[in-house]
């Protein structure tokens, strides 16, 4: 049994920039996610969809980062997401689909915390590997990325057979898709989750608990200069999917990865650096966040 399972898509990253000078690099929401889960010390498996002629690259990321790899290998190129300017505080890309769909993905195995990714052109909590690999004793992490993907019926999530289940979106979506009321801070979970983490950006983040006691936590942030914030999201759910399985609580595990993200932002490095944890710890215990949350508390 792995601890962290993660779900979701590999993609070519085209970065404009300002001086005209565009940065393509290799990433999307799963494999920036499993990098940085590993970096926690869990063991970490990642099923994914890469096109063939990125696949060589991905299979040497992933072993010099010590994740299993479960991957797909799709004919030709993968998809591409260009982001027109990837310093913009919310930067929309464009995005280019693989040359060849994505089918199903392999027989997965279950894991203490699966985190699954929405992902353009495929359906993945529907996909029968993923809910064969959510156990009853299994935390479930959904990112929506609802704009991103077609997976925009939050019952089949909900419906997963699985210990727990948390819903980790940013405050944009959340309000766009009905969950966060912005004018009175009511919050309307999708059927079937308990637990959310909502982010929002540089004013921070919002755990809520309706497990037994309902619980609102305010978790800060620690801002940075940063050169792009394109994959922070992604590296925050990593984090917080391997302290999860590491047996922490929600609200510990999202102050971590927001110290984590910070690390990754002010380092301007596309993944996860070896020492994370380290740094992570060091800044959780030597800095202090900051916390301007914009939404009404009830």
């Amino acid at each position: 049994m792995a601890d962290v399972l993660v779900v979701g898509g590999i993609f070519r990253e085209v970065l404009g920039r300002r001086d005209g000078n565009p940065e393509i690099r290799l990433a999307g929401s799963a494999l920036t996610a499993a990098v940085a889960a590993s970096r926690l010390g869990v063991s970490v498996a990642l099923a994914s969809f890469v096109g063939s002629e990125d696949v060589d690259s991905v299979n040497a990321l992933l072993e010099h980062a010590s994740v299993d790899g479960l991957l797909v290998v799709l004919d030709g190129a993968s998809g591409t997401f260009a982001y027109e300017d990837a310093a913009a505080v919310q930067p929309r890309p464009l995005y280019r689909p693989a040359e060849t769909c994505p089918t199903e993905l392999p027989p997965l195995p279950e894991a203490r915390v699966v985190l699954v990714f929405g992902v353009p052109d495929f359906d993945p909590v529907r996909d029968q590997a993923v809910s064969r690999a959510v156990g009853r004793s299994t935390i479930f992490l959904w990112d929506r990325q609802g704009w991103l993907s077609r997976t925009r019926d939050a019952k089949a999530a909900g419906a997963l057979e699985a210990a727990s289940r948390v819903l980790l979106i940013n405050s944009g979506e959340a309000i766009d898709e009905g969950i966060l009321d912005p004018l009175t801070g009511e919050i309307c979970l999708p059927g079937g989750y308990a637990r959310a983490v909502i982010k929002d950006g540089t004013h921070g983040v919002l755990v809520l608990e309706t497990e037994g006691e309902y619980r609102r936590s305010l978790v800060p942030v620690f801002p940075v200069n940063a050169s792009s914030t394109v994959g922070s999201g992604d590296l925050f759910g990593g984090v917080t999917a391997a302290c999860l399985a590491a047996g922490n609580d929600l609200v510990y595990s999202a102050r971590l990865a927001a110290a984590a993200t910070s690390i990754v932002l002010a380092s301007g490095d596309t993944f996860a650096p070896p020492d994370l944890s380290a740094l992570a710890l060091n800044t959780l215990n030597k800095s202090e966040g900051h916390l301007q949350w914009r939404w009404p508390l009830v």
